[in-house]
């Protein structure tokens, strides 16, 4: 606090007073809360009061003959003390806060002003000092400034709109987040009811019931969700917390909490739903298509043998069986097959290699197949890469298991001049590329759209006989 550059007229005595008001005014000074001392011109201390006493620690005794500097803290440079003198001589009446120190070497903070008092012929004679400790004041506001700082620092990074509700008032208030998630002109001032009209009319009865139940229960803290309109009129997905306070009634008076937009959490959650129904939906496919019917052949084959076996003809009852034999095997690996997609893949927590490996452990060498894996060092994949990668091998392993009757396969991943290749063998029947060109069968169509996404290239390379390679090359970039 700078010191006052106002020259008031110094104190100067009245006409004599009646010994009743000396003894009254000494009373007051005497039992005033405030910190007061008076000095002589040269700046001894004369008098003291008891406030100040209590306060400082010094009795009057210890006081009485020093100089005010005996409180000193050392806190303010010789430039402050002498614009107090200055001010003083110059009959002017100095205020300013100092940083004092008590006997016990505690410093307070003391709101302090001195005036000059002069005699009759104007000469200065005395200097009187009150004051009041401000320390917890001070550090009250000093706490409060703060607060308001880090609350206008989090209020400026946030994403999330912030607002306070005068619960008695009907009023909101709204920070820039407000504008930021929802698209409306300006943040600020808006009564309540602008919050109730945008609130989906669906949703709007249990967002209401569940502030009410809040406020019935005396609830310090609530989180609800809705679906709030935009400027644009789409609506965004919110979740809304906030801390309510009450009267000593139990009245709510104030809510205090923050919007944030979870639409792509949602919708992202939704994908994932009708991602996990679609893939649902393809194993019921798979097992209709592929295992069920090749239980349905085992039971034609199993009657076809006992009935062969009845008549008599041994020599083709054991052909039978052998084809029973066959079908069961391949049942088995379609079991196999559809058993792994429907376990957690290893692709998100262990990266595509081990994805493969174990893919290759899980389905084909235990169906018999001859599986082999060669990887050289690759460098961190994008996840979409990863993923794409994974769904073109498997996508090729499935034909050499189910439809290309292979003995063995080979995949083979490498990076090395640049694009990230995938190749997949296998010494099945093969096919003739040309022919199913176009269609949907063996899962090629599969095969080129995935790495068309990855704006990836296909080589497929077969024949009738020759067994079948899949290469697959993705570029990589930044």
């Amino acid at each position: 606090m700078a010191p006052s550059r106002r020259r008031p007229q110094p104190i100067r005595p009245g006409p004599a007073a009646p010994a009743a008001d000396l003894l009254q005014l000494s009373s007051a000074v005497e039992q005033s809360g405030d910190l007061i001392f008076i000095t002589n011109a040269a700046g001894v201390i004369e008098y003291v009061n008891r406030a100040f006493e209590a306060h400082t620690g010094y009795p009057r005794a210890e006081v009485i003959g020093q100089t005010p500097r005996l409180l000193k803290s050392g806190a303010h440079a010789a430039a402050f003390y002498a614009e107090l003198w200055r001010t003083l001589l110059a009959g002017g009446v100095f205020r300013a806060e100092l940083m004092n120190r008590k006997k016990d070497g505690t410093l307070y903070v003391e709101e302090k002003t001195i005036s000059p008092i002069t005699d009759a012929q104007g000469r200065l004679t005395h200097f009187v000092s009150t004051g009041r400790d401000v320390t917890e004041r001070r550090r009250a506001e000093q706490a409060l400034r703060a607060s308001e700082e880090r609350l206008r620092l989090i209020t400026a990074v946030t994403t999330d709109a912030l607002y306070e509700w005068d619960v008695a008032v009907g009023k909101t208030q709204w920070s820039h987040g407000y504008r930021t998630l929802f698209g409306y002109a300006a943040e600020g001032s808006h009564e309540h009811q602008w919050w109730r009209e945008r609130v989906h009319p669906d949703d709007l009865p249990a967002a209401l019931a569940s502030l009410e139940a809040a406020f019935q229960a005396q609830e310090a803290f609530i989180a609800f969700e809705y679906r709030y309109r935009r400027a644009d009129g789409s609506y965004a997905h919110a979740v809304d917390r906030g801390y309510i306070f009450y009267d000593e009634a139990g009245r709510p008076r104030r809510m205090v909490g923050a919007m944030l937009d979870i639409t792509d959490r949602v919708r992202l959650t939704e994908a994932q739903t009708r991602a996990a129904l679609e893939e649902r939906q393809r194993l019921a496919r798979e097992l209709h298509d592929s295992v069920t019917q090749s239980l349905y052949s085992l039971t034609l084959l199993a009657e076809a043998g006992r009935r062969t076996a009845a008549a008599g003809d041994l020599a083709k009852a054991t052909g039978v069986i052998a084809r029973l034999g066959e079908t069961a095997q391949q049942a088995l690996k379609e079991m196999r097959l559809l058993v792994f997609e429907l376990r957690p893949l290893a692709l998100e927590t262990e990266g595509l290699v081990d994805a493969l490996r174990q893919r290759l452990e899980a389905v084909e060498k235990r169906a018999g197949l001859q599986a082999a894996l060669h990887a050289e060092a690759l460098p961190d994949l994008p996840a979409p890469v990863e993923h794409g990668l994974y769904r073109i091998a498997q996508e090729a392993l499935n034909n050499a298991l189910k439809h290309a009757g292979a003995a063995a396969v080979t995949v083979r991943l490498r990076a090395a001049a640049g694009p990230v290749e995938l190749e997949v063998d296998d010494d099945g029947r093969g096919f003739e590329p040309a022919a199913v060109r176009g269609g949907g069968g063996l899962g090629l169509v599969s095969i080129h759209e995935r790495a068309a996404a990855l704006g990836g290239a296909v080589q497929i390379r077969s024949a009738p006989g020759a067994g079948t390679r899949v290469q697959v090359s993705v570029p990589l970039t930044g």
